[in-house]
C-alpha cells in the first residue's frame, strides 16, 4: 500500500499528465501520458525536488509510473486508460462523403432536364433532389473547447450537465459565467468534471471551491473520485 503522501502525488500527477497532453498534443516527439520534468512537477505540486524524486521512485516501484530512456516519466498504460477521442470534423467529413450525391458529370449539384430536352421529347430522367445531410452536432465537451466566447462555453457546460441529469446547473449559469471570465477555460472544465464526479449539491459552488483551492496551491481530486472513495476504489479506476 502506498504512503498517503505518495498516493496524493500520484493523483496530482494524473491531472498534470492531462494538462500536459492538452498543451503538447500533436507536438513532434510527444508521447501521450508523458509527464513534464521533475523540476516542473516540483513547481506545480509545491514540493521540494528531493521529495518529488523520492516519491517518483516509490511510484515507479509500484508500477504506476514508467521511466523512459531519456529520463522523462510517464503514467503507466495512459493510452489504454485515456483513449483519445476523434475530432468532430473528421466524423462530419466522413458522413458527407458517404452521402454525397454523384451525378453523371461528377458534380455535387443534381442536374435537372432543361426545357429544350422536354420539348424534344427525350426520355432523359430528371435527377431526384436529395436534401443535404445534416451533420451530427459535436458533443458538449468538443463545443466547449471550440467556442470562441464565454457564452458558447457556458452553453456547452449546460448541455453537458443536462446529459448527466443535472438540469439544475442552468439556474446558476450567471455564477459559472463569472468563473469562466476569471479562470482559464481548461481549469474551469476540470473543476466542472470533478464537481460532477462528486455529485455536488450545487455544481457552481463546488467549482468555485475547487478553483479557489487551486489558486492557493492545493489540488483537488481527479474526476470521478469522491470524498468518500477509498484508495482501493481509486486504484481500481486506473
Amino acid at each position: 500500500m502506498l504512503p498517503a503522501e505518495t498516493f496524493r502525488l500520484w493523483v496530482n500527477l494524473l491531472c498534470v499528465a492531462s494538462l500536459e497532453e492538452s498543451r503538447r498534443s500533436g507536438a513532434r516527439g510527444y508521447r501521450r501520458g508523458t509527464l513534464p520534468s521533475a523540476e516542473e512537477i516540483a513547481f506545480t505540486t509545491r514540493l521540494d525536488r528531493a521529495v518529488v524524486d523520492e516519491r517518483l521512485a516509490e511510484l515507479i516501484a509500484a508500477r504506476l509510473i514508467n521511466e523512459s530512456e531519456n529520463g522523462r516519466h510517464a503514467i503507466h498504460n495512459w493510452p489504454l486508460r485515456q483513449r483519445a477521442s476523434d475530432h468532430s470534423r473528421d466524423r462530419v467529413r466522413a458522413l458527407r462523403s458517404r452521402r454525397k450525391v454523384v451525378t453523371r458529370n461528377g458534380d455535387v449539384t443534381p442536374q435537372i432536364r432543361s426545357d429544350q430536352s422536354r420539348s424534344e421529347g427525350t426520355s432523359q430522367p430528371s435527377a431526384e433532389l436529395v436534401p443535404p445531410a445534416t451533420p451530427p452536432a459535436p458533443d458538449p465537451i468538443t463545443r466547449f473547447y471550440e467556442a470562441d466566447a464565454t457564452n458558447g462555453q457556458l452553453a456547452a457546460l449546460i448541455d453537458h450537465a443536462r446529459l448527466c441529469g443535472r438540469a439544475d446547473f442552468e439556474q446558476h449559469a450567471g455564477h459559472v459565467g463569472k468563473l469562466l471570465k476569471e479562470h482559464p477555460s481548461s481549469t474551469v472544465m476540470e473543476a466542472f468534471q470533478v464537481a460532477l464526479g462528486e455529485r455536488a449539491a450545487r455544481l457552481d459552488t463546488r467549482m468555485e471551491g475547487i478553483l479557489r483551492a487551486r489558486g492557493n496551491g492545493r489540488r483537488s481530486p481527479a474526476p470521478g473520485i469522491g470524498p468518500g472513495s477509498s484508495e482501493a476504489e481509486i486504484l481500481a479506476k486506473w
